[in-house]
Parts: C-alpha cells; structure tokens; sequence
C-alpha cells in the first residue's frame, strides 16, 4: 500500500496518519457529491413522466419519488392506491 505521507519526508506518523485520513475523507466526499446533486432535485425527468400520465400534484408526486428512491413503479402504485 502506497502511503503518500511517509516518514521519509520527516512526517511524524501521527501527522501523517492524520493527512491520510483527511485525504481519504476528501476523496469520499467529492465522490458522493453527485449522489447528493441528484437526490436533491434529479427527478425533473419522473416528475415530467408522473405529470403526462395525469399525476399534476408536484409537491405530492416529489414526495413520493423522495420516499420510494425515484422507483416509478412504487409512486405510480402509491398514487393509484390512494
């Protein structure tokens, strides 16, 4: 394993420990940043979708999608069975 802060560079370990893990923590964070872009707006296409099919209540149908991950047969089941 290749750790870029090592002891050759006259890093303490504890320091260097505490760089790698904020590297990791960075990397984790920009790579979940399109997750989160997505689950807070990314269901315009659904909505459209829910809104031909006859289903215009946005703020209920943007609930639904919240609730049940975007799964259209889900939303679709809840809307009819209601």
């Amino acid at each position: 394993m290749f750790f870029p802060f090592s002891e050759s560079k006259g890093v303490d370990p504890n320091d260097a420990a505490t760089q790698a893990i904020q590297s990791v923590r960075q990397e984790m964070a920009q790579a979940a940043a399109p997750e989160v872009a997505m689950t807070a707006g990314g269901h315009e296409d659904q909505l459209q979708e829910l809104r031909s099919m006859g289903f215009s209540d946005e703020e209920r149908n943007r609930a639904l999608l919240k609730k049940y991950a975007g799964r259209m047969d889900r939303v679709v089941e809840a809307l009819c069975g209601s």
